[in-house]
């Protein structure tokens, strides 16, 4: 169970990071991905295009995972993430991702994401 949480922190120390190969190298052949109120992406090749069309104008990111539950194949990781947008606006997003996992990779990722302006550093 600690060995599936330090996955479930490290694949959203990627996201964070924008480390684009190491979300694709943590992903199924058939990842299954979709962000609430957007579209689905199905297959490796296509979440690839995906990532390289995401974001990228963000800076000084921070994390703060409030939780991880694990149950049989399924996990849910819920928290904040904090940037700096290119405007220079401090921004700070919840998020809560639900998966599937399958051999040790991400076959199905649900994020719901929803801006708060609340920087957790005041």
């Amino acid at each position: 169970m600690n060995d599936t949480k330090t996955f479930l922190r490290e694949f959203n120390e990627y996201w964070v990071r924008e480390d684009k190969p190491a979300i694709v190298e943590t992903v199924t052949d058939d990842i299954r991905f979709s962000m609430a109120g957007g579209q689905a992406v199905s297959g490796k090749s296509d979440f690839r295009v995906f990532l390289e069309n995401m974001g990228g104008d963000a800076t000084d990111m921070d994390l703060d995972i409030a939780n991880i539950i694990l149950e049989g194949d399924r996990a849910a990781v819920n928290g904040e993430i904090a940037m700096t947008d290119k405007d220079g606006q401090r921004r700070v997003y919840a998020f809560c991702d639900i998966y599937r996992l399958e051999g040790g990779k991400v076959a199905e990722l649900t994020a719901y994401v929803q801006e708060i302006n609340k920087d957790p550093r005041d």
